[in-house]
């Protein structure tokens, strides 16, 4: 009995680790191998792209349907009903280092935070295309987290993570 309570607990400590150390901010950053994407502004039109590096265990790709609820006198149970399908969006982890250069890193994470802010002509922010190898997916960048890591002794940031959510960007065509 004592073994097995031994065993469970070091099971239960190992997960809470693995746990912490995934949600550490250089996990996906400082511990693997970093490939990279692009992120280019296809409206307004431009040519501006930017290449970005993150770890591809970071990525992730959230769809959602959305379903009704309706209660049914009589029925003992609620019925429920197929209303649409939400925007598909993705999450990814953007890593930054300019601590070898040594410059602020936000000279860098700038070029991205930039893409949240609103074009005078269109008033939004432009519309985006993130191609990361066969991958292709246009977006508008919904949200931005950004977290640092390291700093060099005057406190100015040196590596740096963004948490980026793009949104996809679905353009209605008439028939």
């Amino acid at each position: 009995m004592k073994v097995r309570l031994f065993s469970i607990i070091i099971t239960l400590v190992m997960c809470s680790c693995d746990f912490w150390h995934k949600h550490d901010i250089d996990y996906y950053c400082s511990n693997a191998k970093l490939t990279e994407a692009e992120i280019a502004i296809i409206q307004p039109e431009s040519d501006q792209k930017i290449t970005v590096k993150f770890d591809p265990r970071s990525f992730r790709i959230n769809r959602k349907n959305i379903y009704s609820e309706s209660l049914i006198p009589g029925i003992g149970h609620k019925i429920l009903q197929f209303v649409g399908g939400e925007t598909t969006i993705i999450s990814v982890y953007l890593c930054f280092d300019s601590f070898d250069r040594q410059v602020d890193v936000r000279e860098e994470t700038r070029e991205v935070a930039e893409l949240m802010e609103i074009n005078e002509i269109s008033h939004a922010p432009p519309v985006l295309n993130f191609k990361w190898g066969e991958f292709s997916f246009e977006c508008v960048l919904e949200e931005i987290v950004e977290e640092y890591s390291a700093f060099f002794p005057d406190g100015t940031p040196a590596k740096a993570k963004l948490n980026v959510i793009f949104k996809e960007f679905k353009r209605i065509e008439p028939d």
